[in-house]
């Protein structure tokens, strides 16, 4: 490909007359980079320039620095003052929105410098929109509306041919108002920026890069009118919006689409699945702040106070890291004031911080007196079941060995302290059993085993009660933990992969605990021969992956741990229950000597 027809086709896709093509404006990226400095012209500074504008359209901020700053540097070296004004400003906007505030700021200044020098309108404008901006990534809202304002303005002075330009601007004030959480005002303004781009032309006959700020705008309207609670208006812009990414694909109208869909779940669907969505925009510089915003509101409502004060500190020290590289003197050159009236965001997020802190360790309180309520139900259950031989170790081995199958079978670390709840409370329903069947020597009628049988689906029910939305696997886990593999079991005969992985957890951990030790009923199996019969019954009775990890798991525990059990009933022997059991049979048996 030659230079001129690397230029040509740079122009076609700006135009919209030739799709983007990533491949070949990499490849014009690197033809144009590679050319010496002796090459240098107004023509190749602006396919530099378009070689930028269209990686930023499809959010490739970073891969299109190397462009951005052999622009600047040409257009220094050619002295065209215009020409090095709009490579700045193009390098300031890509800076920005890398949120790298400081070298955006350092060159949206130099440029705006250019624009007054020259009386360039036009440049006062889009560097006041582009200061604004920084100014809003900073949380310093004063000065980002001080510079809107400047901006509108300047745009005053301009002709009807650049409404889109007033347009954009109105619609970066839509965004302001956002992160005020002025739902109104953003409303109006969003609506206000696509009726003026609508006005001026069709736009279908628009370049990309106002299509992408008028899908911006329909973005902005959708998540005012989340906020104010208008989904049937927030509904109809999202089919605008789909309408505008079918027709004019670019990486920005389909982040907006899917941003504005993610919102939008969050009202409708499950919390957990609208906290997933919004996540993946964390690192998506084009709303990365209101997806956070957003993020932290949802969990807020959905009551899981931990992971709002997770976000908000996130969202507080990106703010504070980005306010760090820039100083005053920065300020001073476009005129604004740093001063600590500015500060409001970073003042809500601080008190939210404080707020959610105070509900996280109230609410932490409250959640570890029923986990404690629901462990001593169970040491009471296997008190009932156990009798004399009883010791206390029972739930807590069986929460251990969950824990540690949990973690080689890959699962997360909330997973694995899921884990080992469950094999703590996995017989509390046992508490409800009456003493005749519990405490039965001989074998149990069929009768008497549909009793039995119903333990699971109690033991679920008490833990459902303590409405916990954190145990609710928890709960599944109880009520499902006699089911087999093989579609057998009970309450409800699920069958492989249909039974939730940590029932399944807890059923072979569980069964495992309960052969290797004696019963009032039966003896117990020696470890060998109970992980012979976790292996006889892989496939069967257990998960067959489960039964391989399990065996290889007790195996590498029995060659770390002298004793296996020391090992996994640590954690009972620490509990009052086990501290005073001992003394209290060896007061019982005085009472029965005396008697």
């Amino acid at each position: 490909m030659t230079t001129d027809e690397a230029l040509s086709t740079l122009r076609a896709m700006i135009q919209s007359e030739l799709p983007f093509d990533r491949d070949i404006v990499g490849q014009i990226d690197e033809l144009l980079r590679a050319l010496p400095d002796a090459h240098a012209s107004p023509e190749l500074v602006q396919g530099l320039l378009d070689v930028q504008q269209l990686l930023n359209l499809q959010s490739s901020f970073r891969q299109s620095v190397p462009a951005g700053l052999k622009a600047v540097r040409w257009a220094r070296q050619l002295g065209d003052r215009s020409m090095l004004a709009r490579a700045l400003t193009y390098r300031g906007g890509s800076a920005g929105d890398n949120y790298e505030v400081s070298i955006g700021l350092e060159a949206m200044v130099e440029a705006l410098r250019i624009g007054f020098e020259d009386g360039d309108a036009y440049r006062i404008t889009v560097c006041y929109m582009h200061i604004s901006l920084l100014m809003r990534r900073l949380g310093r809202h004063r000065a980002a509306f001080a510079c809107f304002a400047a901006a509108h303005e300047s745009s005053n002075k301009l002709s009807a041919q650049h409404a889109s330009l007033r347009a954009i601007g109105i619609n970066l004030s839509a965004d302001l108002y956002l992160s005020q959480r002025n739902w109104r005002a953003a409303l109006d303004a969003a609506r206000s920026a696509q009726q003026i781009f609508n006005s001026r032309s069709s736009i279908q006959s628009s370049v990309d890069v106002n299509r992408a700020h008028y899908a911006s705008a329909i973005s902005h309207e959708v998540s005012a009118l989340i906020h104010l609670n208008d989904f049937d208006g927030a509904s109809s812009a999202i089919e605008q919006l789909a309408f505008v990414a079918k027709q004019y694909p670019s990486e920005r109208t389909e982040t907006y689409l899917r941003f504005s869909l993610a919102m939008y779940k969050g009202l409708l669907g499950p919390v957990a699945e609208a906290a997933d969505a919004l996540r993946n925009f964390r690192h998506c510089f084009l709303v990365r702040d209101e997806a956070l915003l957003y993020l932290i509101d949802i969990y807020e409502r959905a009551g899981e106070t931990e992971k709002a004060l997770d976000t908000t500190r996130e969202l507080l020290e990106g703010l504070r890291l980005a306010r760090r590289e820039v100083t005053e003197a920065d300020f001073a050159q476009i005129n604004i004031s740093a001063s600590d009236d500015d500060d409001g965001v970073i003042r809500e997020l601080v008190s939210r911080t404080a707020t959610f802190e105070h509900d996280v360790h109230r609410v932490g309180d409250e959640f570890n007196a029923k986990l404690a309520y629901i462990f001593e139900l169970g040491v009471n259950a296997e008190l009932r079941e156990e009798g004399d031989a009883f010791v206390g170790e029972h739930i807590y081995r069986v929460g251990r060995l969950c824990a540690a199958l949990a973690s080689d079978a890959e699962c997360g670390k909330e997973m694995c302290w899921l884990a080992e709840v469950a094999g703590r409370a996995h017989d509390v329903g046992k508490t409800s059993l009456p003493p005749h069947v519990i405490l039965k020597m001989d074998p149990l009628s069929e009768g008497e085993k549909d009793i039995v049988r119903t333990h699971a689906e109690d033991g679920a029910a008490l833990v459902a009660q303590l409405a916990e939305p954190r145990l609710v696997q928890v709960v599944a886990a109880l009520r499902h933990h006699h089911e087999r593999w093989d579609g057998a079991g009970y309450p409800s005969r699920l069958k492989g992969e249909e039974i939730p992985l940590l029932a399944r957890i807890v059923a072979i951990c569980e069964s495992f605990d309960a052969m290797t030790h004696s019963r009032p009923f039966r003896s117990a199996r020696s470890v060998a021969s109970g992980l012979q019969e976790i292996e006889r019954c892989a496939g069967s009775q257990f998960e067959p992956r489960l039964a391989g990890l399990l065996v290889n798991l007790v195996r590498r525990l029995q060659r770390q741990h002298i004793e296996l059990d020391e090992y996994l009933g640590e954690p009972g022997r620490r509990t009052r229950w086990a501290k005073s059991h001992p003394e209290l049979m060896r007061l019982l048996e005085e009472r029965r000597t005396t008697l």
